[in-house]
């Protein structure tokens, strides 16, 4: 489920992006909405933005 709420907010966030990159409390969300909408999988994302318990 947090996969897809991260996805959601990544469309959302490249849909109005002149808005969501000008915010500054938003503006360093940029590489990590890049890099989810294109990713090319569920694992993927879960490999790269969710840490495993006893791992960093």
């Amino acid at each position: 489920m947090l996969i897809s709420d991260v996805k959601e907010y990544c469309s959302e966030y490249y849909e109005d992006l002149d808005f969501w990159h000008a915010a500054p409390n938003r503006k360093a969300h940029f590489p990590y909405v890049i890099k989810t909408l294109v990713s090319e999988s569920d694992e993927e994302l879960k490999k790269d933005f969710i840490c495993l318990a006893g791992q960093i």
